[in-house]
């Protein structure tokens, strides 16, 4: 079964730590570009979640996978998260909270994807690297409880029993 890579791999792509920084819709650093009233990286993600995260082993090939797959891990942290919230409006209580807490960055213990990513080579790189996924990961906590949670307010079965999952071995405690 091949893995599902992002569509937004592609040649000369601004990047840090050798995650691409793509544009996503709601980004006050990043705009959007033209064209980008389709899907967005953070759209790619949710879509693709849900087979992608039973995957142990992947190839990347590009800087999109791995900030895909950054993704991945961090929209099954969301799934742990919401579980304990019976409704989609503490969920998006806890959500705002989770998006704006720290995080590890590459080269910091714990930090989820250390094998994978380069560490930054500077200050600027790793400051660069901290704001962009900042932002991806509160955009992730405000789109993914509409897929978490019913149009009552309950939750979806068929997203809350991928909370075991663990896309590559990996835990995010980040």
């Amino acid at each position: 079964m091949p893995a599902y890579h992002s569509a937004f791999n592609a040649e000369g792509q601004v990047a840090a730590c050798t995650c691409a920084l793509l544009p996503f819709k709601g980004s006050k650093s990043y705009p959007a570009v033209d064209g980008l009233d389709g899907e967005d990286i953070i759209d790619e993600v949710l879509r693709i979640f849900r087979a992608q995260v039973f995957f142990r082993n992947f190839e990347f090939k590009g800087a999109a996978d791995r900030t895909s797959c950054y993704l991945v891990t961090f929209v099954s942290k969301c799934i742990s998260e919401c579980k304990r919230h019976k409704t989609k409006a503490e969920a998006d209580k806890a959500l705002f909270q989770l998006g704006n807490k720290d995080f590890s960055i590459p080269g910091d213990v714990g930090f989820v994807l250390g094998a994978f990513v380069h560490e930054p080579e500077s200050k600027a790189e790793a400051d660069q690297f901290k704001q962009y996924f900042k932002e991806a990961r509160q955009e992730v906590c405000q789109r993914v409880t509409a897929k978490l949670y019913l149009e009552d307010g309950t939750q979806n079965k068929h997203w809350f029993c991928f909370e075991k999952r663990k896309f590559m071995n990996l835990n995010n405690n980040n």
